[in-house]
């Protein structure tokens, strides 16, 4: 009986059995080796040998079977009692009492589960506001095909779409920014383009950018015909997978 109602208590520091120690960590099925004194200071005391611990236990051949073969019947039971009667009393008065001592508990002990981290919105669309470094990004619209400039004519087979987008540097430094590194598009095969430099104006957001400054323009891609599924992704740190806006 003593043992079904020993394993049905929490998980805590209690009452020491063996009285060595202000408390002793119970782990909810057995006694543990980690202690606390008065001073709510905590280390680690061997087990000591309480009826059902593990660490009581020894072969047939040990000192303490030897001993305990020697030791008179009526010996053996009062001091069965008197540890049952220990244990009833820890128990019965010690099973709801507060922590005997503040702090992490032992590593035995399992901890609370991490706080699921919040949903990260995968795919922006135009007129929304996303983050990707110190930079938020807005898409204003896009162009699809983008007719080329004066100058310079899209490669045969190829034409150029255009996304107005503006970045906002969030930070209290200031921060650079590459179009040419910082920007791609993503067709629905999951290919992507580099943007590319042209002579249509105004220019994709490109340098430094002071605190707070907002920047405007166009970024322009060169993508084969027919291509579909367009996303146009950002990033402000190289190897991040940045926001991604959806086109159509």
């Amino acid at each position: 009986m003593a043992d079904e109602v020993k394993t049905s208590r929490a998980a805590g520091w209690k009452v020491d059995p063996s009285g060595r120690f202000a408390g002793r960590y119970w782990n909810g099925t057995g006694w543990t080796e980690h202690v606390v004194d008065q001073d709510r200071a905590t280390s680690v005391d061997p087990l000591p040998s309480l009826p059902g611990q593990a660490a009581g236990r020894t072969g047939s051949g040990s000192p303490v079977v030897e001993a305990l073969r020697r030791t008179p019947q009526w010996a053996k039971i009062a001091a069965l009692v008197a540890v049952i009667a220990l244990i009833a009393f820890v128990i019965t008065s010690g099973g709801d009492d507060p922590p005997l001592a503040t702090g992490v508990p032992p590593a035995e002990t399992v901890a609370p589960a991490a706080a699921p981290a919040p949903a990260v919105k995968s795919v922006y669309a135009i007129g929304e506001t996303a983050r990707t470094g110190d930079f938020d990004v807005i898409v204003h619209g896009f162009k699809d095909p983008q007719p080329p400039g004066q100058f310079l004519q899209p490669a045969q087979g190829m034409h150029f779409v255009t996304v107005d987008v503006e970045l906002v540097n969030r930070s209290s430094r200031q921060r650079s920014f590459s179009s040419l590194l910082g920007f791609r598009m993503v067709d629905g095969a999951d290919r992507q383009f580099d943007s590319t430099f042209s002579d249509i104006t105004p220019p994709a957001p490109d340098g430094d950018f002071p605190p707070g400054q907002t920047l405007r323009g166009l970024a322009l891609f060169e993508v084969p015909d027919g291509t579909s599924g367009l996303r146009f992704r950002a990033h402000a740190i190289l190897g991040e997978a940045g926001v991604l806006f959806a086109l159509r």
